[in-house]
């Protein structure tokens, strides 16, 4: 009796032990993978002409993507732990840059409590910006992106086309299925301009081609091959080519 007490008794001492370890540690790990998050990411000092026109000056720079990162895609809400963080390393004197394929205004709505202290680079690398002043475009030449409207247009009917400037989206087609989501889901500011080959003077930064499930597959045969060596390109899911 005695010795069959004794061992019922330092079984149920070793898993109650056991199990408020395993309590302990997930609830540790658990704060620690929010807080330490922003910690691990890569850490460069920018170049000196950034930090002087940016009035950020600081010796450590943070830059994070958003989709799928911070936030779930095709929304606009970041959690407020994440916030919480980015706001303590910007008190800190950490330059934090929101790096994504989207538009700057989508960005500055997600992060509206601490964007007038950050850099944004939005669509897709090509405008470097804090809210007050645009540092740095890459923008397209009229030939390119109005040739590539052209070849959607007349041999890629399967397939919808976005253009983007610093400032705004434009869309050939401000109805359709694909300018609703990305102005519901992600915030865009998209304007209908259905003759776009007749805008002028146009700092287009992006050309974004779009179908619903193939996009790299539609541009392959004559897209892909046509502007590779005449822009940066890349598909983004399987709906999109930029």
């Amino acid at each position: 009796y005695l010795v069959a007490l004794v061992l019922f008794g330092c079984c149920y001492a070793f898993f109650s032990l056991r199990l408020l370890f395993l309590c302990v540690t997930f609830r540790v790990s658990r704060h620690l993978s929010r807080s330490l998050f922003f910690f691990c990411l890569m850490m460069r000092r920018p170049p000196r002409s950034t930090l002087d026109r940016s009035s950020a000056a600081s010796d450590v720079y943070k830059r994070q993507d958003i989709d799928g990162t911070l936030v779930k895609d095709g929304t606009l809400a970041i959690d407020r732990e994440y916030m919480d963080v980015v706001g303590r390393l910007v008190d800190k004197g950490v330059v934090f840059v929101a790096c994504s394929g989207r538009e700057y205004r989508c960005e500055k709505k997600l992060f509206a409590a601490g964007a007038d202290k950050m850099l944004f680079v939005s669509d897709g690398g090509t405008v470097v910006r804090t809210p007050k002043e645009i540092l740095k475009v890459d923008s397209m030449s009229d030939e390119v992106w109005k040739g590539m409207c052209s070849m959607v247009r007349e041999s890629m009917p399967s397939c919808d086309y976005l253009m983007s400037t610093p400032w705004s989206w434009f869309a050939w087609d401000g109805g359709n299925r694909m300018v609703h989501w990305l102005r519901d889901s992600y915030g865009y500011d998209i304007y209908e301009v259905p003759e776009m080959l007749k805008l002028e003077e146009q700092q287009v930064i992006k050309f974004a081609v779009y179908h619903p499930n193939a996009c790299e597959e539609m541009c392959a045969p004559l897209f892909t091959p046509t502007w590779k060596d005449k822009a940066v390109m890349a598909a983004a899911g399987k709906a999109w080519m930029d």
